[in-house]
């Protein structure tokens, strides 16, 4: 989501899910601090993320590891389980993944060669060459890399790890306690790293990590080179190969299929009709970080939101200590960065108010699945979903069956758009609460009347405000319009 040279489209999008609703500004603050009670003053403050270890580098992995992940696709079309078993001895590593409609995949690389297997764990043929690259246990040290912090992700502690490649930002998150992966997120789909299966999902979620002493893949591993003639340099589609796995399959096959699923990943189901879609309360405050993909740091959030008189407002911490404030008032949107001593306004979006309370409906959002008391879900129900964005790309996002706010993200973030947000963890949710209407009087008089900011502050050519955004964020019903900048 853009903050500076928003670029339009992408900024009317990302509001339409959360992240965008209001918050508290350092000035603000400041001026009306003799009258802020202590509660108040815990509300304006900004989450905070501990200082990362002195020295820290990701802990470089086991020899030998076994790992269930939960995966999120670019695309938003399904969610797929994959049981990983890695063995740097045998430069090998195996991927086991299937998705709750029946599709399923046995692949195993070794080296930089992959094949896939039968029902029986042999080597049916090979299916790429140079696509996946099996990592070196510290391949997570062998790129240029950042810790932006220390802070639990999913009530576990994690420090947050971010990887520089062309300009662009991957992210890691690692478990303080054991060193092992929590959560990557890849802002594209090129898998620079060639990771096996993980780099071609736009997130990875570690249901289970464990170092295992044995991982069983040498016969499999010497079946396979016995076949490296046959190996061509052609690639594959992984959603299409198990797209295609779906096909003329037996009730019984599936059956099977699905029964994987549940030894390898209880807890975990498609949603049933008990199961509805979040609608946001008429008031509410929120803290979150909000991690970008072009930029170091995160930004500790607040978040404020009173569709009664129609306002929003997210104010988000730099690491300069400045504070970049969305308000969306009405039916306009506006952007202001806020120093110790000075204001700027940095752009005006016009016919983009706040968020619905229904906007999840109102976006044709669709469940996806369930996690019922999993690592990922610790002692609660946790919907999944997807709202679209535009062909191949979609937010993802997880609420729990309360309505409470958990993670936010984008897929395919273009990267050349300001700050390029692309991901919310939500640390604070506080349903139906009162917001003292000063908060939203921060933006300065030249950002509400001086028309120029529109063409200044933007890029240039056309903005277009597709159908659906109007509908979630025009609460007065402007039509929808093409606004000529140039």
């Amino acid at each position: 989501m853009t903050l500076h040279n928003l670029n339009p489209p992408k900024w009317i999008l990302v509001c339409i899910i959360l992240l965008l609703l209001v918050t508290t500004i350092q000035i603000a603050c400041n001026q009306n601090k003799k009258s802020t009670s202590a509660g108040e003053e815990n509300v304006l403050a900004f989450p905070p993320i501990a200082p990362c270890n002195s020295g820290a580098n990701p802990n470089a992995l086991p020899q030998k590891w076994a790992a269930v992940a939960l995966l999120s696709p670019f695309d938003g079309s399904t969610m797929y389980i994959s049981l990983i078993t890695y063995d740097y001895s045998l430069k090998a590593m195996r991927t086991v993944v299937a998705d709750y409609e029946g599709g399923f995949a046995d692949l195993i690389t070794i080296n930089d060669s992959t094949w896939l297997l039968d029902e029986n764990s042999n080597c049916l043929k090979p299916v790429a060459a140079g696509m996946w690259k099996v990592p070196a246990p510290d391949w997570v040290n062998s790129t240029d890399h950042n810790c932006a912090g220390i802070k639990p992700i999913l009530e576990v502690p994690v420090q947050w790890w971010r990887y520089a490649a062309g300009g662009v930002g991957n992210w890691l998150w690692t478990r303080t306690d054991n060193g092992y992966p929590w959560r990557m997120m890849f802002v594209n789909d090129s898998n620079i790293y060639k990771l096996p299966l993980l780099g071609n999902f736009s997130m990875a979620n570690f249901i289970t990590m464990e170092s295992i002493n044995e991982s069983n893949l040498g016969p499999i591993v010497n079946s396979c080179r016995q076949s490296a003639k046959n190996l061509n340099a052609a690639k594959f589609n992984i959603q299409s190969l198990l797209k295609d796995s779906r096909l003329n399959i037996t009730a019984g096959e599936k059956e099977k299929r699905l029964a994987w699923l549940g030894s390898h990943a209880a807890g975990i189901s498609l949603p049933d009709s008990s199961i509805s879609l979040p609608v946001w309360p008429q008031t509410f405050s929120a803290k979150s970080l909000m991690t970008p993909v072009n930029r170091t740091a995160t930004y500790p959030t607040n978040i404020f939101y009173d569709w009664r008189i129609k306002k929003q407002l997210t104010a988000m911490q730099q690491p300069d200590k400045s504070v970049v404030d969305a308000y969306l008032i009405d039916s306009v949107t506006y952007i202001v960065q806020k120093f110790v001593d000075s204001t700027q306004c940095q752009g005006v979006l016009p016919h983009l108010g706040p968020a619905t309370p229904r906007w999840a409906y109102v976006d044709k959002c669709q469940s996806k699945l369930v996690l019922t008391n999993t690592p990922l879900s610790p002692n609660r129900k946790t919907l999944i979903f997807t709202c679209p964005i535009e062909e191949g790309r979609v937010f993802w996002i997880w609420y729990t069956a309360e309505g409470k706010p958990i993670v936010f993200f984008e897929t395919s973030p273009p990267v050349s758009e300001g700050t390029s947000l692309s991901l919310a963890d939500y640390y604070d949710f506080n349903p139906n609460v009162a917001i003292n209407p000063v908060i939203f009087k921060g933006v300065p008089a030249n950002c509400m009347a001086n028309n120029q900011i529109y063409k200044k502050q933007r890029f240039h050519g056309q903005l277009a405000i597709d159908l659906n955004c109007n509908n979630c964020h025009n609460p007065v019903n402007d039509k929808p319009v093409v606004i000529n900048l140039k």
